[in-house]
């Protein structure tokens, strides 16, 4: 597929022992947003993953553009995806852009000499959304991206992912519904018999990612690795 960063067709991915179709193509370009939608358990994040590279598809035909650049943050509870390591530091972004990401989500400021572990769910989700949105990477993967944010947190996530689309950057967002995803370009409905793909048009906030790298170690760390 020309210009495409990721595609699968007639592929499926895993979840456990469990093997989900992936009925409609997946299609991943540069500058678009997608939006993976369903229920629990029907296997938004294991598609997720499989696009940022996490995992593969199974069977059927796919394509990943080499030394692709993938920023992934994870859905649910954050604090034992990063390294022991890094929950130990004090907290400080690492750059201006970071800090201004940090304003845009409304971050509740902590003294410097808070470890990054001790901060609130909601500040450490805002911390890793700002590090991935600010990255430079091809495609942004978020999982649950609304989670732990407050009224000023969605406002900020929305303007931060139009930034990244509007550099190019792809991002791909999974949530149960609409309300959860927010304004994409395509949307992935996620049912029992897989998934189907078809274009959309909707309101509300749209959604970001953080690293895709050392989340295959048992400890995980925020980083970038080359794909």
């Amino acid at each position: 597929m020309t210009g495409c960063l990721v595609w699968a067709t007639d592929s499926a991915v895993r979840r456990g022992p469990v093997v989900i179709p992936v009925q409609g193509p997946i299609e991943v370009r540069p500058g678009e947003k997608i939006a993976i939608m369903g229920g629990n358990g029907v296997g938004k994040t294991s598609l997720l993953r499989a696009i940022a590279g996490l995992s593969r598809f199974v069977g059927g035909d796919s394509y990943r553009q080499s030394g692709l650049r993938v920023a992934y943050v994870p859905g649910g509870v954050v604090p034992p995806r990063i390294s022991h390591r890094r929950l130990a530091r004090g907290f400080r972004p690492r750059s201006v852009e970071i800090a201004s990401a940090l304003e845009e989500l409304g971050y509740e400021h902590a003294p410097e000499t808070t470890r990054i572990g001790d901060l609130s769910y909601g500040n450490l989700r805002k911390l890793l959304l700002a590090e991935a949105l600010t990255s430079q990477c091809s495609i942004v993967c978020l999982d649950e991206a609304a989670q732990g944010l407050d009224a000023i947190g969605l406002v900020g996530l929305d303007a931060l992912v139009r930034t990244s689309l509007g550099r190019g950057c792809a991002v791909v967002v999974a949530g149960p519904s609409v309300k959860d995803t927010g304004v994409a370009d395509r949307t992935l409905h996620l049912g029992v018999g897989g998934a189907s793909s078809r274009g959309m048009v909707s309101l509300t906030f749209v959604g970001p990612g953080d690293s895709a790298s050392e989340l295959r170690k048992s400890a995980g760390s925020l980083g970038f690795r080359e794909r």
